[in-house]
C-alpha cells in the first residue's frame, strides 16, 4: 500500500517537472521573439522560479498592457502551453522592480 502511494507521488512529481520544463522552453522561445521585436530596453529574461517572462520596455502602462496581452495571445495562438501560474511581466526602465503590466499565460 505505501509503495503504491510512493509510486503515485513520484509520478505526479515527474509529470509536474516535465510540464514545467516545457513551460521554460516555451518561455525561452517567447523571449527570443520579444528580443527580436527590437523594442526591449534590456534582453528578455525567464525566471523558472517565479514562473515569469520578464520584459523591460520604454512604454507607458497602457502600451505595456497592450504589448502584454498581445504576446499572451501570440503564445496561445502558436500552441505554447504553460503550467498554471506563468506570467508575462512588463517593467519600465523607470519602474524598478514594480511591474507596469502583467498577463497570465
Amino acid at each position: 500500500m505505501w509503495l503504491n502511494r510512493l509510486c503515485i507521488c513520484a509520478l505526479i512529481a515527474l509529470t509536474g517537472s516535465a510540464a514545467n520544463a516545457d513551460s521554460v522552453d516555451n518561455a525561452n522561445a517567447m523571449c527570443e521573439a520579444g528580443d527580436a521585436m527590437g523594442v526591449l530596453t534590456e534582453p528578455c529574461s525567464v525566471s523558472a522560479w517565479n514562473k515569469s517572462i520578464e520584459l523591460r520596455v520604454d512604454y507607458g502602462a497602457a502600451q505595456a498592457r497592450y504589448l502584454c496581452s498581445g504576446l499572451a495571445d501570440l503564445a496561445s495562438g502558436h500552441g505554447y502551453v504553460f503550467v498554471e501560474g506563468w506570467q508575462i511581466r512588463v517593467y519600465s526602465p523607470f519602474s524598478g522592480d514594480t511591474t507596469i503590466a502583467r498577463c497570465d499565460l
